[in-house]
């Protein structure tokens, strides 16, 4: 090793895969010492039940992007098929770092192990590990939130941090052999990388915001008119901050119709913190309700039930659509997830936890932070909020009234008469044109079991002074 006695910093990245606004590069350049960027393809996240293919995909078209457009020469960035304890552990004996750098990951449970593996490592070989904060998560809070608002907004207001890379001394030499996973661009999913997260949010903000509120409900039509940019943000091809203030630099000059679908696409950058706050202060919610007092509430399991919904053979022509739409794809939009959810908790009265892996698997955009409050949100089991429940039905006349969805991912409707599609099931059919199938369950019978079972269990005692605890910890 060509600089095998001077003192270099290990930089790690994870979910953080661009050069822009990156607080660890940034903090790394900063030290004056040679830098060794690399991935950890780990095989504990390859074999996750939360991980597929897509997101494999995704992760090496990312790095294929960075080695692609790195100063001041490409390919300056390594990727290792290792455990992070198995590579520190070698690293660390043959010739440990002065610094070990990496964001400060809002992961599931198995990145917190594995992080807590790497610290005692870390202590063991006397290697400081400085972790930055690349979005407004506060670790450790465990108390109200009345300046997080004030505070978040300031964070997001911060400067952009301009990496100057040219001027840096990088460790050009691997410290192991590198892996190529050998996966192909898919045109079904979206495409990895800091420049085509760019690409698709400048494409937003000059054109397709206009239609961003009247669309966002609509399963065909925001698949355009969404930003599109929430996998650039789970793998962190782009920052939430570079986001923010791009979008706001770009309402300076918009009309007031503009500045206003442009304001509600920030409010989605508020949130989405908002949820990964919730997640650092109470990680829990990967497994367990988030209310405790639902644990009372037991729903007898039915794998029958729970193949049909992910298989998209429920009977039900819209819930159908949203999943096959899904697994083709990676994409689907917020009002169609939820109905998703809450279909297999309230029709097909399923444990949440029963379809929560399958739809991280799914979404191209898992980011756990979200994931799981926004799961247990549609289950019902948070207590202190509305009650959701999406009638199928309804879902596809208000937001896909031409069957034109449906269609698209049931071609067997193809010929089916539009008013039927939207009752397909609720009585004998005169046509059966699609040779789809009929509902398994009576839907009207099945939420309003869900309904009473759920308003009832919601006033208990053991639900609202959980509600209190709830309050206490994550309400202003």
């Amino acid at each position: 090793m060509s600089l095998s006695n001077a003192p270099y910093i290990l930089l790690w990245f994870k979910r953080d895969l661009r050069w822009t606004d990156h607080p660890a590069l940034e903090h790394a350049i900063s030290l004056g010492l040679p830098i060794y960027p690399f991935f950890l393809w780990e095989p504990g996240w390859e074999n996750d039940p939360t991980t597929d293919i897509r997101h494999l995909r995704f992760v090496w078209e990312s790095i294929e992007d960075l080695r692609a457009s790195q100063s001041p020469k490409p390919g300056h960035f390594f990727l290792h098929r290792e455990s992070a304890v198995s590579f520190f552990e070698s690293i660390f004996q043959s010739r440990p770092p002065k610094y070990l750098i990496s964001h400060m990951e809002v992961g599931n449970d198995r990145t917190f192990q594995r992080d807590m593996q790497v610290q005692t490592i870390c202590k063991k070989y006397g290697v400081q590990w400085i972790e930055c904060k690349q979005q407004y998560v506060v670790r450790g809070l465990q108390s109200g939130r009345k300046d997080w608002p004030t505070n978040w907004k300031e964070w997001m207001s911060r400067p952009i941090q301009k990496n100057p890379r040219t001027n840096t001394l990088w460790l050009l030499d691997s410290l192991y052999p590198e892996f190529n996973p050998n996966l192909f661009y898919n045109p079904k999913f979206q495409k990895g990388g800091e420049r085509e997260g760019k690409n698709i949010l400048s494409d937003f903000l000059s054109d397709r915001v206009r239609r961003y509120s009247p669309c966002i409900s609509k399963p065909e039509e925001s698949r355009i008119h969404c930003s599109r940019l929430s996998p650039y943000l789970a793998w962190g091809n782009l920052s939430p901050k570079w986001v923010y203030q791009n979008t706001k630099k770009k309402q300076e000059d918009s009309n007031r119709y503009i500045r206003v679908q442009m304001d509600r696409f920030l409010s989605r950058l508020f949130w989405r913190d908002h949820m990964m706050q919730k997640f650092e202060s109470e990680p829990r919610m990967e497994k367990e309700n988030f209310n405790r007092a639902f644990d009372q509430l037991k729903k007898e399991p039915n794998p029958q039930f729970l193949k049909l919904w992910e298989e998209g053979e429920t009977g039900f022509p819209l819930v159908d659509a949203c999943m096959k739409s899904l697994a083709e794809t990676g994409y689907l939009n917020f009002r169609m997830r939820a109905m998703l959810v809450s279909f297999l908790t309230m029709v097909f009265w399923q444990d949440w936890r029963t379809g929560a892996r399958h739809l991280a698997r799914m979404f191209l955009d898992f980011e756990p932070g979200i994931h799981y409050f926004q799961f247990q949100m549609q289950a019902g089991t948070v207590g202190m909020h509305q009650l959701r429940m999406y009638n199928p039905y309804k879902q596809s006349l208000e937001n896909d009234p031409d069957a034109i969805f449906i269609k698209k991912w049931l071609p067997e409707f193809q010929d089916t008469p539009i008013p039927e599609i939207h009752n397909w099931g609720k009585e004998e059919s005169l046509f059966a044109i699609a040779k789809r199938p009929y509902p398994v369950v009576n839907l009207e019978q099945s939420l309003q079991k869900a309904k009473e079972i759920h308003f009832e269990f919601q006033k208990s005692f053991r639900v609202q002074s959980e509600n209190k605890r709830i309050k206490k910890i994550h309400v202003n």
